[in-house]
């Protein structure tokens, strides 16, 4: 009796009681991306219009295709909204790379672009990283002043109208290819008291 008590297995939880119990599974993924619910709906819109084709197609399946085809248009703009979007951050973080690159060659060479041989024009090291400091505070103040209009408009996305804004109202600067309005005006200095002089005197000299 002994004999036959000892060969039974021994249950599972009385085996190993000192081993932690086994991982949970992997969440499964329930969210789909953007692509794929196009893809799905574009299935189920194709299956209906087959049916629709056959003469097959009863109320409630109309009701369907007719739900699909406008969640499908609104996908698509969402899509073209989305790729809208990652062009812009983009072009903004090449704009910001690019700055970046320039202040860099300036911190290194000590003058930007093209070299010149007067030894008096040559700038210190110290006059080097005042202007690398001034060109990263100038970044710094463009990107932070673009975020508040963004968060002031209501979006988590810095966009390239955001910058621009704010360059035109306080820096008075317009970036060629991004300018929203194609026929600005440009505003003419105004004419200084030397100047009128000067053009009394040609027009005296003129009608001689």
């Amino acid at each position: 009796m002994s004999r036959q008590q000892c060969s039974q297995p021994i249950p599972h939880c009385y085996r190993h009681p000192h081993r932690p119990p086994p991982p949970p599974p992997p969440p499964r993924r329930l969210q789909k991306t953007l692509q794929e619910t196009i893809h799905d709906i574009e299935a189920q819109i194709s299956r209906l219009e087959q049916i629709e084709k056959a003469g097959s197609l009863n109320v409630r399946q109309e009701q369907d295709l007719k739900k699909l085809r406008d969640l499908m248009s609104k996908a698509l703009t969402e899509q073209a909204r989305v790729k809208s979007e990652k062009l812009r951050q983009q072009e903004i973080q090449l704009a910001l790379a690019k700055s970046q690159s320039q202040s860099l060659a300036l911190g290194k060479s000590g003058r930007p672009g093209n070299t010149m041989s007067d030894s008096a024009s040559r700038h210190s090291s110290d006059n080097s990283q005042m202007l690398l400091q001034i060109a990263d505070d100038f970044i710094e103040n463009i990107v932070t002043a673009g975020c508040q209009l963004a968060k002031h408009r209501k979006s988590s996305t810095l966009e390239v109208r955001d910058v621009l804004l704010h360059l035109e109202r306080n820096w008075n600067m317009w970036i060629p290819g991004y300018t929203s309005e194609e026929n600005r005006q440009v505003k003419r200095p105004a004419a200084t008291e030397a100047h009128k002089q000067r053009m009394t005197l040609i027009r005296k000299t003129l009608k001689k």
